[in-house]
C-alpha cells in the first residue's frame, strides 16, 4: 500500500469513527428523553448471587 492509499484509508476510518460518535450521542439523548417520561423509579440489579428461595430474592417486588 502506498502512502496516498494509506492516507485515504486512514481518513475513511477517522470519518466513520466521527459519525459513530454522533450516532452514540444521539442514542444517549433518545434514551434520556424516554427515561424522563417515566418519572421517579428505582432499578435493582444483582440478584444473580441470591438463591431463588431466599426471602431477599423477591424483596424488591418480585420478578417483573
Amino acid at each position: 500500500m502506498n502512502k496516498k492509499q494509506h492516507s485515504k484509508v486512514w481518513n475513511e476510518i477517522k470519518t466513520n469513527d466521527s459519525w459513530s460518535i454522533f450516532k452514540i450521542m444521539g442514542e444517549f439523548v433518545n434514551g434520556y428523553e424516554k427515561l424522563s417520561e417515566i418519572g421517579p423509579c428505582v432499578s435493582i440489579f444483582g440478584s444473580a448471587r441470591t438463591k431463588s428461595d431466599s426471602k431477599y430474592y423477591n424483596f424488591g417486588g418480585g420478578n417483573r
